[in-house]
């Protein structure tokens, strides 16, 4: 692939990654799931362009969302984690598969558990109970869980996206 076309379709990847984020915020429930889905759409490009050009696309969709979207908190997810965990993931699947999972849930739990730590402290104090705070390890680790296997599969998504186009040249 040229460096113009690369240069094209990472803009178009960080524009629809803004616009899901903003989706995200406006909806409400996506302070989850529009970080999840643009860490998605961001493993295309490391497949098309390379690490470089994903890790550049995930600051400029970083910058842009803390400059644009409300929720803080989704922005500081896709930050921390969901931005540059598939960046990760090939050098992750390389792991045996036993101590694979213990990793990635080790990793997953340690940064998300960071920031949702300094969230509540911070921008929350009032919403810090106990049992929040262990439904909320319960629900990220299942959200996790769910999310980690959809990686690979986002690759066929990818394939049959771009055979389709090839097609129509």
């Amino acid at each position: 692939m040229k460096p113009a076309h690369r240069l094209a379709y990472c803009s178009i990847a960080a524009a629809l990654g803004i616009v899901l984020m903003l989706l995200g915020a406006a909806i409400g429930i996506g302070t989850y799931a529009a970080p999840m889905f643009v860490g998605l759409c961001l493993e295309i490009i490391g497949k098309a362009c390379g690490a470089k050009y994903q890790l550049m696309v995930w600051a400029a969709i970083s910058l842009l969302s803390i400059m644009l979207c409300p929720d803080l908190e989704q922005n500081v997810m896709f930050l921390c984690f969901f931005g540059w965990y598939p960046v990760l993931y090939p050098k992750l699947q390389k792991l045996p598969q036993p101590f694979r999972l213990i990793v990635k849930l080790l990793l997953y739990n340690g940064i998300i558990l960071s920031v949702e730590a300094i969230l509540l402290i911070f921008f929350f104090p009032e919403e810090t109970g106990l049992g929040l705070i262990i439904g909320t390890i319960v629900l990220f680790n299942l959200c996790f869980l769910i999310y980690d296997p959809l990686i690979p599969k986002f690759h066929l998504l990818e394939e049959m996206f771009l055979k389709r186009i090839t097609r129509r040249r």
